[in-house]
């Protein structure tokens, strides 16, 4: 499955205007789904659930409609809440695949493979704020041994590629620049060459290297439009063509993102996965 993390662009501070606009835009959209019986259907569901203390996961199955894929779902508001921030209502993103998924039970110590890469040729990021936040996030867990964290050194593929076979990471995590090529309708992640400048990679490209690895669990790409697809099919995105590929989840962000955003979603995020939190929660 996907995971989705949608956020505004650039840096707009979220007042209450905004906070207003996100409730209406959500309740539209809440209201375009849960009409009539579906809505009655979920109201019960929900009722029922919460009397049992359990909670309703919204599933979104959207591979037959790609064109909704881009609909930011994770803004569905329910007044008087919106359903992706509660423990009880996570909205996960599900894509239709012809097999099974792995398993996604691993064995303590987690281990994370940390990807950061920042080319020559863009603008350079925050890295150093970002491994400091991760780790300073899992600092406890890394000392009791129930996770692990190790840096790839050269963010390049073959370097990425040499590590995947030495060892058996659960989790890898990139860090850097992310876009979408509207001229190829594919989603694209900027691994370093060997000279330090970018090198494009489409999620065709990082699926075929992660497939045949099978302790990864989970793929985190703490980078712009990571989880962005086409219209058209469904499986254009890198986070998308990952799932494809048999990583059987991916966390990605939906659109552009802040350095400091990108930076507190890696803490939060692994903070609340390390302590037991299931994916859809930690994302709360």
């Amino acid at each position: 499955f996907v995971l989705r993390v949608s956020r505004p662009r650039g840096r707009r501070r979220l007042d209450s205007g905004a906070v207003s606009d996100a409730r209406r835009f959500g309740g539209e959209l809440f209201g375009a789904i849960f009409q009539q019986q579906v809505r009655d259907l979920y109201h019960e569901a929900m009722a029922n659930a919460r009397n049992d203390g359990r909670g309703l996961r919204v599933t979104l199955c959207l591979s037959g409609a790609p064109e909704l894929m881009d609909v930011p779902w994770e803004y569905l508001y329910d007044e008087p809440n919106f359903l992706s921030i509660s423990a009880f209502t996570p909205v996960v993103r599900y894509l239709d695949l012809p097999r099974g998924y792995r398993p996604l039970q691993i064995e303590l110590p987690m281990k994370i493979l940390a990807v950061v890469s920042s080319p020559a040729d863009f603008d350079q990021l925050d890295v150093g704020r970002e491994r400091q936040k991760l780790e300073s996030a899992l600092g406890d867990l890394i000392a009791s041994g129930d996770v692990k964290v190790d840096w790839l050194e050269r963010p390049s593929l073959s370097s990425l590629l040499q590590k995947l076979e030495s060892d058996t990471p659960h989790v890898l995590h990139y860090v850097g620049h992310g876009g979408y090529d509207e001229k190829g309708e594919q989603g694209v992640l900027l691994f370093e060459d060997a000279n330090g400048n970018s090198q494009p990679t489409t999620g065709d490209q990082l699926g075929t290297i992660l497939h045949d690895f099978t302790s990864l669990r989970l793929a985190v790409l703490n980078a712009c439009e990571g989880a962005r697809t086409s219209s058209s099919d469904p499986f254009a995105g890198v986070a998308e063509s990952l799932v494809q590929r048999d990583v059987p989840a991916v966390v990605a962000m939906q659109f552009e993102i802040t350095d400091a955003a990108a930076a507190g979603f890696a803490e939060g995020f692994y903070r609340a996965i390390a302590t037991g939190a299931p994916r859809r929660l930690a994302l709360r």
